[in-house]
């Protein structure tokens, strides 16, 4: 199931949402049509690598964690990424305010990537998206809005499902593809990033909140 929109008006500005978009996008475009020696390269030098992580985690290594959430292999891979938090991200934005938004953001990418390096400590490929900070904007949505209507496309209809069911079949399938497809063979997605950004997420929504919205 792909979310199309959710019924959750804003009731102010979610300028970091936009500014995280734009971010990524510009990366996005600076890495296909200007990076030094192509895109592959640039994947090669800003991208996490597990076993690098956990051997020597060092001030590139930080860097890395902090750059590789901008940097996208593909326009599928970023159109995706981009999409869910164009849908989550302004509401969670607009209940903690900007600053503190921004700092989730970049802590649940931390611990995405952190998830993702314990559970692969000897692997040499380079890891790079968005996907696992915008895993936990996806799990602070449905902790702040867990009855929200999310519109849903299931093969050629729409369908509303409670934030709670729609963000959770995704949790699901995540836990469930990083348990037994990565075992079976290699896709090509760092399914324990997607897990670990999900579960920081839960947890960090809590320190960063501001109560001044009904939960609905």
């Amino acid at each position: 199931m792909i979310p199309l929109a959710d019924e959750n008006p804003l009731t102010g500005k979610d300028v970091v949402n936009h500014a995280l978009i734009g971010g990524n996008i510009a990366v996005f475009i600076w890495m296909y049509m200007f990076a030094p020696q192509g895109a592959g390269n640039a994947i090669r030098q800003f991208g996490v690598i597990p076993c690098e992580l956990i051997s020597h985690c060092n001030l590139e290594q930080l860097r890395n964690i902090f750059l590789s959430m901008f940097m996208h292999g593909g326009l599928m891979h970023l159109l995706g990424n981009m999409w869910f938090l164009w849908i989550f991200g302004d509401n969670v934005e607009d209940r903690m305010g900007p600053l503190h938004y921004l700092l989730f953001y970049l802590l649940c990418g931390t611990a995405a990537d952190a998830a993702h390096a314990l559970s692969n400590p000897g692997s040499h490929i380079p890891t790079i998206g968005a996907s696992g900070a915008i895993s936990g904007v996806m799990s602070a949505y449905v902790l702040l809005y867990p009855k929200v209507k999310v519109k849903m496309a299931l093969w050629y209809n729409v369908i509303s499902l409670p934030a709670w069911v729609a963000i959770g079949q995704w949790f699901v399938w995540q836990l469930l593809a990083g348990t037994v497809l990565s075992n079976s063979t290699d896709h090509g997605v760092a399914w324990f990033a997607h897990v670990g950004g999900f579960l920081a997420g839960l947890i960090l929504v809590y320190f960063f909140k501001q109560e001044k919205h009904i939960t609905t």
